[in-house]
């Protein structure tokens, strides 16, 4: 038994032995660990595209429903031409000599208005009153809404807010509104309940 255990013992020892001269498996290599995800950066908010922010703005006017048959809108570079509309307006004293020069143009435009004149209101929005000639103020409001419309299209009209042609005055008013709302001598602000 003694040999079996020496035996033993000495095989063990050689098997060691051999062992450490051979190279060893390779170990397999440890997985590297993912880099950790930087947090994704939030997706930039696209701004919403508003009339207003494309430079829209919208014209209305205090007369209801739409005009006669006769008075539907044409051309508006065609109306601008025939007009002589030259130049154009961005801000309400602009608009003063703008449309000075659209009524004083043609024989036509000059009969059916008045004179163009810049006034403010009791709260100080500023307007443009327009004066009636051989039309009557309620289809003076909407020859005037079809001008400013064609102007607005052909480009030589560029306001920064909407705009009202309301009857009022010694004729037609015309005033920077949000949403086209009447709001001529109006209080600007809301009143509280």
């Amino acid at each position: 038994m003694s040999q079996t255990t020496t035996e033993q013992f000495v095989r063990e020892h050689i098997r060691r032995i051999l062992s450490e001269g051979e190279p060893e498996p390779a170990a397999k290599p440890k997985p590297k660990p993912e880099p950790k995800a930087k947090p994704k950066a939030k997706p930039k908010k696209k701004k919403k595209s508003t009339r207003r922010s494309r430079g829209q703005f919208i014209i209305k006017s205090s007369v209801p429903g739409a005009p006669p048959k006769g008075m539907r809108m044409a051309d508006p570079a065609k109306i601008m031409s025939n007009l002589k509309a030259k130049g154009g307006a961005s801000s309400m004293d602009q608009l003063v000599g703008f449309l000075s020069k659209v009524i004083g143009a043609t024989d036509q435009m000059s009969d059916a208005y008045g004179s163009v004149k810049g006034i403010k209101d009791t709260h100080g929005r500023e307007g443009v009153e327009i004066s009636m000639g051989s039309l009557d103020n309620n289809n003076g409001a909407r020859f005037m809404k079809i001008t400013l419309s064609a102007a607005q299209t052909t480009g030589a009209l560029k306001m920064d807010e909407d705009m009202r042609v309301e009857v009022g005055g010694a004729g037609v008013i015309v005033y920077k509104s949000k949403g086209g709302s009447s709001a001529w001598n109006k209080d600007k602000k809301k009143k509280k309940k």
